[in-house]
């Protein structure tokens, strides 16, 4: 794959603190196929989890939850994942030994109390969970009042993916429509950053819980 690279100075303010993980790495103008095991996108796309962890815990000093954590789990977060331990699996996220979440369940039903984190991160998980709203209000309950969501997805009009495991898969303009307007209109959150990635495979999500 063709790497595009661009110095600190030239890249879109919002873009900057990518610098800090994928040094010169102009990820929105990335346009090689998703399924490159050389693409950079998984590495935009941990940035971002990693950006808001830190950036929360620089501020709060308290605790994020990494949903869907597979075998690496963002700085300052506990790590929750649904998939045991597949020591004979060469799959690249879920397989191999020493694969240990500190928490083993699903994203729908969380086994925390209300208001128990300061952040939440999703990379890539939100998609595999049978009701999409529903799991919503569920990592809302467990987060904090002004607590941030994190969250990425993959952009279905690049799609469809093939993936059998995916429930539900959106374009960012349906996931506006049928996800957040709903909570925006109950003032339930507020959106702080959306889609700005550019990469032909995911959208982000950064919502502030109101």
């Amino acid at each position: 794959m063709k790497r595009e690279e661009i110095a600190l100075e030239e890249t879109p303010k919002q873009f900057q603190y990518l610098h800090k993980f994928v040094p010169g790495l102009a990820y929105w103008k990335v346009r090689s196929d998703f399924r490159d095991p050389k693409n950079f996108v998984g590495h935009i796309q941990r940035a971002h989890s990693v950006y808001w962890s830190v950036v929360m815990y620089k501020k709060t000093g308290g605790m994020g939850l990494d949903i869907g954590c597979g075998n690496v789990t963002s700085p300052y977060c506990i790590g929750l994942d649904n998939y045991a331990d597949r020591g004979t699996s060469t799959h690249p996220v879920y397989g191999g030994r020493g694969y240990k979440p500190n928490i083993q369940a699903a994203g729908e039903k969380l086994p925390f109390k209300d208001g128990t984190f300061d952040w939440i991160i999703s990379n890539h998980s939100l998609e595999h969970l049978e009701s999409t709203m529903t799991t919503m209000l569920e990592w809302l309950r467990v987060l904090k009042t002004r607590g941030i969501m994190a969250i990425v997805m993959p952009d279905r009009k690049y799609g469809p993916f093939g993936d059998p495991s995916h429930k539900h898969e959106y374009t960012p303009e349906e996931f506006c429509n049928e996800i957040l307007n709903p909570l925006i209109d109950k003032k339930v959150i507020r959106v702080l950053e959306y889609d700005t990635f550019d990469n032909h495979f995911s959208f982000d999500c950064v919502l502030e819980k109101r």
